[in-house]
């Protein structure tokens, strides 16, 4: 008797381990596109659970971090001459619309 409850309670211990380790999901990635600059390629951004961001443009990928939005920022065919009196305010405001692709992005992909 004893021997039988022993052989049943672990054949249940493993039933709800195999359980528990089956149930874990799969990371969703969710990406989007925008234009951010007129008759320029689209910038996309994919993020992985709300975390793992990256942005591609024309072909090349940046990391989500103040250096990779710099950047792309300075990659993207829209950005004026670091001469120009408007370049800061052109810059931050770029910078702004990166920002809110990359909070719509991460909320998709926490979902």
């Amino acid at each position: 008797m004893k021997k039988s409850f022993f052989i049943l309670s672990m054949l249940l211990f493993g039933v709800m381990l195999a359980t528990y380790t089956s149930c874990e999901e799969d990371p969703v990635e969710a990406c989007e596109q925008d234009e951010i600059c007129e008759g320029e390629p689209e910038v996309t951004l994919c993020c992985t659970d709300g975390e793992d961001c990256y942005w591609t443009y024309n072909g090349d990928s940046y990391p989500d971090t103040d250096a990779g939005v710099n950047s792309l920022y300075d990659n993207l065919g829209c950005a004026s001459s670091k001469k120009s009196a408007s370049y800061d305010q052109e810059k931050n405001e770029i910078i702004i619309k990166l920002l809110a692709l990359r909070d719509r992005v991460i909320e998709k992909s926490q979902r």
